[in-house]
């Protein structure tokens, strides 16, 4: 490994793992701003578990695996000169299974209604009525951390860190803004994990990749032979994440 490998390796550690600590205490002032307006009740509650059904699908279809995999199958291609090959695999693999995941958000947000009573039997009908409406809320946010999370890959390919650094700093910001500013209730810290979601995971990628050449066309293909080593490549990761996801759904 030479000098310059090193201390681009070191650059993209430090930079990455500043953003990781700057967000752990951005999620803690989160979690204390939604503990100071509202408390141990049953609005904090409410809040929670409107995330169960949307962390469960976004862990499913993307997880971590998105980084895992779908980095290393774009950086191949661009590594070998090959980067129109390599957008037309982030195309099929960003139209399939983004175009599954509409199709899925759309379906959940009509059955929200039936699951939330069967997944929290404990809560009152004003609660279970509360998190539907908040499910709603933030239901969209999985398609914009899907096809954020493929455009950071294309962007990380090229060995650039900063914007997905950034990205879950903007989206924890919106949060609390969300919940400071608008409106009253905790609805707030909806709407705000939803704009942030848009801004930050989604929003800051977009623009990363548009600079560095973004080239996208919309191909729907199921059998299409990056779509399937994607897949390959990502259920199993899929699978473990959502078993944890199911751990702390539990709790």
């Amino acid at each position: 490994m030479t000098n310059a490998v090193r201390k681009r390796l070191g650059i993209a550690t430090a930079i990455m793992t500043g953003s990781v600590l700057f967000s752990r205490i951005l999620g803690y002032i989160r979690d204390a701003v939604i503990a100071a307006k509202h408390g141990a009740s049953a609005d904090t509650d409410v809040y929670f578990a409107a995330f169960t059904i949307p962390d469960l699908m976004g862990y499913m279809l993307a997880g971590g695996a998105l980084s895992i995999t779908f980095l290393p199958m774009f950086s191949r291609y661009i590594h070998s000169d090959q980067e129109q090959e390599g957008w037309d695999c982030f195309s099929v693999v960003a139209s399939t299974i983004g175009t599954l995941l509409t199709v899925l958000t759309i379906a959940a947000y009509f059955l929200v209604p039936w699951l939330v009573p069967r997944l929290l039997p404990g809560f009152t009908e004003d609660q279970i009525e509360q998190t539907v409406k908040l499910t709603r809320i933030v239901l969209p946010a999985q398609i914009f951390f899907y096809l954020g999370g493929l455009l950071g890959a294309t962007v990380m390919s090229r060995e650039r860190f900063l914007e997905a650094a950034l990205a879950p700093i903007v989206y924890n910001l919106c949060i609390i803004g969300g919940g400071l500013f608008l409106g009253e209730g905790i609805e707030g810290f909806s709407w705000g994990a939803l704009i942030g979601a848009g801004l930050g995971p989604f929003g800051l990628m977009f623009w990363a990749a548009k600079r560095r050449g973004l080239r996208f066309h919309f191909h729907f293909s199921l059998t299409d032979k990056n779509l399937k080593q994607f897949l390959y490549l990502s259920v199993p990761v899929m699978v473990g994440f959502s078993l944890v996801t199911v751990d702390e759904w539990i709790t």
